[in-house]
Protein backbone atom coordinates (compact mmCIF):
# COMPACT_ATOMS: atom_id res chain seq x y z
CA UNK A 1 0.00 0.00 0.00
CA UNK A 2 1.47 3.62 -1.03
CA UNK A 3 2.16 6.25 1.41
CA UNK A 4 -0.38 8.34 0.15
CA UNK A 5 -3.26 5.50 -0.05
CA UNK A 6 -2.71 5.46 3.47
CA UNK A 7 -2.93 8.56 4.52
CA UNK A 8 -6.26 8.94 2.42
CA UNK A 9 -7.76 5.94 4.96
CA UNK A 10 -6.08 7.30 7.88
CA UNK A 11 -8.05 10.58 6.91
CA UNK A 12 -11.22 8.98 6.67
CA UNK A 13 -11.04 6.91 9.99
CA UNK A 14 -10.13 9.67 12.21
CA UNK A 15 -12.32 12.44 13.28
CA UNK A 16 -11.13 15.99 12.35
CA UNK A 17 -9.36 18.22 14.64
CA UNK A 18 -11.36 20.75 13.59
CA UNK A 19 -14.70 19.41 14.00
CA UNK A 20 -14.08 18.40 17.58
CA UNK A 21 -13.11 21.99 18.59
CA UNK A 22 -15.37 23.56 17.03
CA UNK A 23 -17.69 21.04 18.83
CA UNK A 24 -16.79 21.96 22.34
CA UNK A 25 -16.57 26.30 20.80
CA UNK A 26 -20.40 25.25 20.17
CA UNK A 27 -20.57 24.08 23.54
CA UNK A 28 -19.28 26.89 24.96
CA UNK A 29 -21.54 29.26 23.57
CA UNK A 30 -24.32 27.35 24.46
CA UNK A 31 -23.56 27.35 28.09
CA UNK A 32 -23.61 31.45 27.74
CA UNK A 33 -26.85 31.37 26.60
CA UNK A 34 -27.45 29.03 29.73
CA UNK A 35 -25.97 31.91 31.53
CA UNK A 36 -27.51 34.58 29.99
CA UNK A 37 -31.43 33.34 30.63
CA UNK A 38 -30.57 31.84 33.89
CA UNK A 39 -29.05 35.46 35.39
CA UNK A 40 -32.24 37.25 34.09
CA UNK A 41 -34.41 34.95 35.93
CA UNK A 42 -32.54 35.17 39.52
CA UNK A 43 -32.13 38.87 38.87
CA UNK A 44 -34.46 40.21 36.06
CA UNK A 45 -34.29 41.73 32.84
CA UNK A 46 -30.56 43.26 32.51
CA UNK A 47 -30.10 44.09 28.80
CA UNK A 48 -26.31 43.91 27.95
CA UNK A 49 -26.93 40.21 29.46
CA UNK A 50 -29.82 39.53 27.31
CA UNK A 51 -27.37 40.82 24.01
CA UNK A 52 -24.98 38.07 25.22
CA UNK A 53 -27.15 35.01 25.06
CA UNK A 54 -28.83 36.60 21.59
CA UNK A 55 -25.18 36.89 20.11
CA UNK A 56 -23.96 33.54 21.37
CA UNK A 57 -27.05 31.43 20.60
CA UNK A 58 -27.04 32.67 16.95
CA UNK A 59 -23.33 31.47 17.32
CA UNK A 60 -24.09 28.19 18.47
CA UNK A 61 -26.37 27.65 15.55
CA UNK A 62 -23.56 28.27 12.99
CA UNK A 63 -20.60 27.05 14.79
CA UNK A 64 -20.16 23.32 13.23
CA UNK A 65 -17.51 21.80 10.35
CA UNK A 66 -14.35 23.32 10.41
CA UNK A 67 -14.88 26.97 9.55
CA UNK A 68 -11.53 28.51 10.70
CA UNK A 69 -12.64 32.28 10.33
CA UNK A 70 -15.51 31.77 12.50
CA UNK A 71 -13.91 30.09 14.92
CA UNK A 72 -11.31 32.96 15.63
CA UNK A 73 -14.69 35.36 15.76
CA UNK A 74 -16.19 33.66 18.06
CA UNK A 75 -13.36 33.03 20.01
CA UNK A 76 -12.51 36.79 19.70
CA UNK A 77 -16.19 37.74 20.99
CA UNK A 78 -16.13 35.37 23.92
CA UNK A 79 -12.76 36.99 24.84
CA UNK A 80 -14.43 40.59 24.69
CA UNK A 81 -17.47 39.96 26.28
CA UNK A 82 -15.25 38.48 29.61
CA UNK A 83 -12.98 41.55 29.30
CA UNK A 84 -15.20 43.65 29.14
CA UNK A 85 -17.77 42.19 32.03
CA UNK A 86 -14.45 41.53 34.35
CA UNK A 87 -15.55 44.23 36.82
CA UNK A 88 -18.59 42.33 37.29
CA UNK A 89 -17.30 39.11 37.70
CA UNK A 90 -14.40 39.32 39.37
CA UNK A 91 -17.16 41.46 42.39
CA UNK A 92 -19.29 38.32 41.67
CA UNK A 93 -16.84 35.48 42.48
CA UNK A 94 -15.24 37.35 44.92
CA UNK A 95 -18.54 36.17 47.00
CA UNK A 96 -18.98 32.80 47.37
CA UNK A 97 -21.98 33.30 49.41
CA UNK A 98 -23.55 34.53 45.99
CA UNK A 99 -25.43 31.58 45.71
CA UNK A 100 -26.58 31.40 41.98
CA UNK A 101 -25.37 34.42 40.65
CA UNK A 102 -21.97 33.12 41.85
CA UNK A 103 -22.74 29.91 39.98
CA UNK A 104 -23.99 31.50 36.75
CA UNK A 105 -20.96 33.99 36.67
CA UNK A 106 -18.36 30.80 37.25
CA UNK A 107 -20.36 29.09 34.05
CA UNK A 108 -20.32 32.64 31.91
CA UNK A 109 -16.52 32.15 32.42
CA UNK A 110 -15.93 29.06 31.90
CA UNK A 111 -18.35 29.02 28.83
CA UNK A 112 -16.44 31.80 27.37
CA UNK A 113 -12.98 29.81 28.13
CA UNK A 114 -14.73 27.10 26.13
CA UNK A 115 -15.61 29.54 23.32
CA UNK A 116 -12.32 31.27 23.20
CA UNK A 117 -10.06 27.64 23.37
CA UNK A 118 -12.11 25.90 20.61
CA UNK A 119 -12.38 28.70 18.27
CA UNK A 120 -8.15 28.83 18.70
CA UNK A 121 -8.18 24.97 18.20
CA UNK A 122 -10.23 25.21 14.96
CA UNK A 123 -8.22 28.43 13.68
CA UNK A 124 -4.63 27.07 14.00
CA UNK A 125 -5.52 23.33 13.74
CA UNK A 126 -4.40 21.88 17.21
CA UNK A 127 -5.17 18.51 17.80
CA UNK A 128 -7.49 17.28 19.40
CA UNK A 129 -6.34 15.40 22.38
CA UNK A 130 -6.56 17.46 25.08
CA UNK A 131 -10.14 18.52 24.41
CA UNK A 132 -11.94 15.60 26.84
CA UNK A 133 -9.52 16.64 29.64
CA UNK A 134 -10.89 20.21 29.09
CA UNK A 135 -14.02 19.49 29.28
CA UNK A 136 -13.97 17.24 32.43
CA UNK A 137 -11.72 20.00 34.11
CA UNK A 138 -14.74 22.75 33.29
CA UNK A 139 -17.28 20.90 34.47
CA UNK A 140 -15.95 19.49 37.39
CA UNK A 141 -15.05 23.27 38.48
CA UNK A 142 -18.28 24.23 37.71
CA UNK A 143 -20.20 21.78 40.30
CA UNK A 144 -17.59 22.03 42.42
CA UNK A 145 -18.01 26.09 42.10
CA UNK A 146 -22.07 25.47 42.76
CA UNK A 147 -22.01 23.48 45.56
CA UNK A 148 -19.51 25.35 47.31
CA UNK A 149 -21.88 28.39 46.89
CA UNK A 150 -25.22 27.01 47.77
CA UNK A 151 -24.07 26.15 50.56
CA UNK A 152 -21.99 29.21 51.90
CA UNK A 153 -25.18 31.27 50.53
CA UNK A 154 -27.32 28.95 52.78
CA UNK A 155 -25.41 29.41 55.77
CA UNK A 156 -26.00 33.14 56.02
CA UNK A 157 -28.35 34.08 58.46
CA UNK A 158 -30.92 36.92 58.97
CA UNK A 159 -30.50 39.43 61.53
CA UNK A 160 -33.88 40.32 63.46
CA UNK A 161 -34.31 43.81 63.76
CA UNK A 162 -33.82 45.98 66.92
CA UNK A 163 -37.24 47.57 68.37
CA UNK A 164 -36.45 50.97 67.58
CA UNK A 165 -34.82 50.41 63.95
CA UNK A 166 -36.17 51.74 60.62
CA UNK A 167 -37.14 49.18 58.27
CA UNK A 168 -35.97 49.74 54.48
CA UNK A 169 -36.47 47.32 51.97
CA UNK A 170 -33.97 46.19 48.81
CA UNK A 171 -35.87 44.58 46.26
CA UNK A 172 -35.86 44.65 42.58
CA UNK A 173 -32.65 46.34 42.82
CA UNK A 174 -33.96 49.67 44.69
CA UNK A 175 -34.06 50.73 47.81
CA UNK A 176 -37.91 51.15 49.70
CA UNK A 177 -38.12 53.98 50.86
CA UNK A 178 -35.62 55.99 49.35
CA UNK A 179 -35.58 58.37 51.89
CA UNK A 180 -34.66 57.14 55.30
CA UNK A 181 -35.48 58.98 58.15
CA UNK A 182 -34.29 58.49 61.72
CA UNK A 183 -35.95 60.09 64.24
CA UNK A 184 -34.50 60.55 67.62
CA UNK A 185 -36.45 57.52 68.94
CA UNK A 186 -34.79 55.51 66.33
CA UNK A 187 -31.54 53.59 66.89
CA UNK A 188 -30.27 52.13 63.47
CA UNK A 189 -31.66 50.44 60.54
CA UNK A 190 -32.85 47.19 59.17
CA UNK A 191 -32.28 45.65 56.02
CA UNK A 192 -34.15 43.46 54.51
CA UNK A 193 -32.49 42.08 50.69
CA UNK A 194 -35.84 40.16 49.34
CA UNK A 195 -33.50 40.07 46.21
CA UNK A 196 -31.71 36.47 45.06
CA UNK A 197 -28.30 38.58 44.59
CA UNK A 198 -25.75 40.62 47.35
CA UNK A 199 -25.91 44.25 47.88
CA UNK A 200 -24.57 46.75 49.70
CA UNK A 201 -26.15 49.18 52.23
CA UNK A 202 -23.02 52.24 52.13
CA UNK A 203 -22.98 55.69 53.50
CA UNK A 204 -19.29 56.73 52.53
CA UNK A 205 -19.98 59.94 55.17
CA UNK A 206 -20.87 57.54 58.21
CA UNK A 207 -17.82 54.92 56.77
CA UNK A 208 -20.94 52.36 56.87
CA UNK A 209 -20.48 49.64 54.22
CA UNK A 210 -22.87 46.84 55.28
CA UNK A 211 -22.99 43.76 53.32
CA UNK A 212 -26.35 42.16 52.50
CA UNK A 213 -26.46 38.26 51.21
CA UNK A 214 -29.23 37.48 49.32
CA UNK A 215 -32.24 37.05 50.61
CA UNK A 216 -31.07 38.01 53.86
CA UNK A 217 -31.41 40.52 56.37
CA UNK A 218 -28.54 42.79 58.37
CA UNK A 219 -28.76 46.11 60.67
CA UNK A 220 -26.34 48.83 61.22
CA UNK A 221 -26.26 51.36 64.19
CA UNK A 222 -26.19 54.73 63.40
CA UNK A 223 -25.25 57.46 65.35
CA UNK A 224 -24.32 60.54 63.81
CA UNK A 225 -24.52 64.31 63.29
CA UNK A 226 -28.32 65.77 62.00
CA UNK A 227 -28.31 66.18 58.35
CA UNK A 228 -28.82 64.09 55.09
CA UNK A 229 -26.55 61.22 53.94
CA UNK A 230 -26.29 59.32 50.92
CA UNK A 231 -26.90 55.81 50.50
CA UNK A 232 -25.75 53.53 47.57
CA UNK A 233 -25.11 50.18 46.83
CA UNK A 234 -21.13 49.57 45.75
CA UNK A 235 -22.38 46.38 43.65
CA UNK A 236 -21.37 46.91 39.97
CA UNK A 237 -24.61 47.96 37.82
CA UNK A 238 -26.40 48.84 41.05
CA UNK A 239 -25.55 52.50 40.58
CA UNK A 240 -29.37 53.43 40.31
CA UNK A 241 -29.79 51.99 43.96
CA UNK A 242 -29.65 55.00 45.87
CA UNK A 243 -31.63 56.40 49.01
CA UNK A 244 -31.19 59.16 50.69
CA UNK A 245 -30.47 59.37 54.47
CA UNK A 246 -31.93 61.88 56.89
CA UNK A 247 -31.14 61.78 60.73
CA UNK A 248 -33.15 63.87 62.69
CA UNK A 249 -31.84 66.28 65.83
Amino acid sequence: MTEVAEQRITQSVEPSSGGEWMRLARWGATGLVGFSLGLQLVVGLIPPVLVIGVVFGVLAVFLTGERRRLGLIAATLAAVTIVGNAPFIIEDLAHPNGGWVFALTLLSVLAGAAVIIGGLGVFFGWSPKPIFAIAVTFGAILAMGTVVSLVSAASEESVVAAAADVAVTAQGVQFGPTEIVLTADSSGVWIDNKDGVRHTFTIDDLAIDLELPGNTARRVDIEAPSGEYAVVCEVPGHENMLATLTIEG
